[in-house]
């Protein structure tokens, strides 16, 4: 599994205690899993080149919203326990709110990308 600022360069998650597994790719669909201790936040953000859902499977998080790339603008959460699936956060042309995933626990859950190419 890769460090989250190994996958991104991005500075302010350096210290996030963040990993995520290869990617498997069926077709237009990619599967990964992430791993997060107990107390993470896993980066605010509102972009993808994709479209994504999550299913938990280990532990307690939650998918949370934001108004702005700010923790202070949270405006919605969704539990995630083991077998859970959210619903799409993003909207039906695509657009993503300001949204993370928050561990509560130590965490593994696996992301759904649907790619367009």
């Amino acid at each position: 599994w890769q460090h989250i600022y190994d996958l991104t360069n991005v500075e302010h998650l350096k210290d996030t205690a963040l990993w995520r597994s290869e990617k498997t790719r069926i077709g237009r669909l990619e599967l990964n899993l992430w791993y997060a201790a107990a107390g993470t936040h896993c980066g605010i953000h509102n972009t993808h080149n994709f479209l994504e859902i999550h299913t938990q499977i280990y532990g307690i998080g939650r998918m949370q919203k934001f108004q702005t790339n700010d923790y202070k603008s949270l405006y919605r959460e969704v539990y995630m326990s083991p077998g859970y699936t959210h619903e799409p956060f993003y909207s039906i042309q695509g657009k993503y709110p300001w949204h993370q995933y928050y561990a509560d626990t130590d965490c593994i859950w696996l992301a759904i990308e649907q790619h367009q190419e």
